[in-house]
């Protein structure tokens, strides 16, 4: 039995490639139509290969920022010489320290105008331009490069994980390099901001957004319904870069106790934890509190509708 391939597809037929051997009165209609999916072999190349010269069909978190993906690779060249020259990365928001880290950049850049010019070629209104080197952006990299914030590294974790799940062979994995910023959640700040360090567990979030954003962070009051999966992961993430851990508070409720085919997802209740009398929101704020013992969580069991109009008011 051989193969044909489907030529076209609408939605009440479809149509095969033309077959030599086949006359036309030998088919009248029916069939099996099954798909076939062709293997894909994918060959990498070793970091050491594709460090300087690096793969262009890098992924683009979002097409739409003017700042050429390549700039980031020039920054991640340039943080790759300053910490093997001095084991270490540059201390946030340290600004003296850059200028070594800008000259190396520029110095790579150059080869890349020489060398790789293709590299920097960056499509703006249907046509190519040569990506310009921008100082202020690379800046930004340098003074934070060291920092570590959650939110970020939830964002990363998501990502590493769906790569592990493509050694099946079943998904296109990412092929050398992605990058990526979010220098969009900074451009709102007001222009001065205290970034002063306090010596405390929130000091990667002070020297990016100041002071100022993470006393608000610790003042909101949010009400979130639902302590599954996804509320895990957000009870989590709260606790982590310091939501309602001052005068704020964070109200939880759920009606549902925890059972045994929750466990594979949702991270904070553990098998002794299974039960009728186990309230998901209970045992949801007793692990934040593990997290971060300064949150100010109050648990409900209670469904939201009319009947806790009540409990849940305006």
């Amino acid at each position: 039995m051989s193969r044909k391939k489907i030529i076209k597809v609408n939605k009440h037929c479809l149509e095969i490639e033309k077959v030599n051997n086949l006359s036309k009165n030998s088919y009248i209609y029916g069939g099996i139509i099954e798909e076939f999916k062709i293997e894909k072999k994918i060959k990498f190349k070793s970091f050491q290969d594709n460090f300087i010269k690096p793969n262009k069909d890098f992924i683009s978190i979002d097409s739409k920022k003017k700042t050429p993906n390549i700039l980031l690779h020039c920054a991640f060249v340039s943080l790759h010489i300053y910490y093997f020259n001095y084991n270490k990365l540059p201390e946030l928001n340290n600004l003296e320290q850059l200028d070594e880290l800008i000259k190396l950049s520029k110095s790579y850049y150059t080869i890349l105008q020489k060398e790789f010019q293709t590299y920097l070629q960056v499509k703006e209104k249907k046509k190519y331009i040569t990506a310009e080197f921008d100082e202020d952006y690379l800046i930004k990299v340098f003074r934070w490069c060291k920092s570590e914030i959650n939110p970020i590294c939830t964002f990363l974790g998501g990502i590493v994980s769906q790569e592990a799940i493509k050694v099946t062979g079943k998904y296109t994995p990412v092929q050398q390099w992605l990058r990526f910023d979010f220098f969009e959640t900074i451009e709102n700040l007001p222009k001065k901001i205290n970034r002063d360090l306090l010596n405390c567990r929130y000091d990667d979030q002070i020297a990016i957004f100041g002071q100022e954003f993470q006393e608000k962070l610790k003042n909101l009051n949010i009400f979130m319904i639902g302590a599954g999966a996804l509320g895990c992961e957000y009870i989590k993430n709260f606790g982590l870069i310091g939501i309602s851990c001052k005068n704020g508070q964070i109200t939880l409720t759920d009606n549902d106790n925890i059972s045994l085919s929750n466990l594979n997802r949702q991270f904070l209740f553990h098998k002794n934890d299974v039960g009728e009398d186990s309230s998901k929101s209970f045992v949801a704020k007793r692990e934040a509190l593990k997290i971060n013992k300064d949150m100010n969580i109050k648990d409900y069991k209670l469904l939201v509708n009319d009947s806790s109009s009540d409990t849940f008011d305006d």
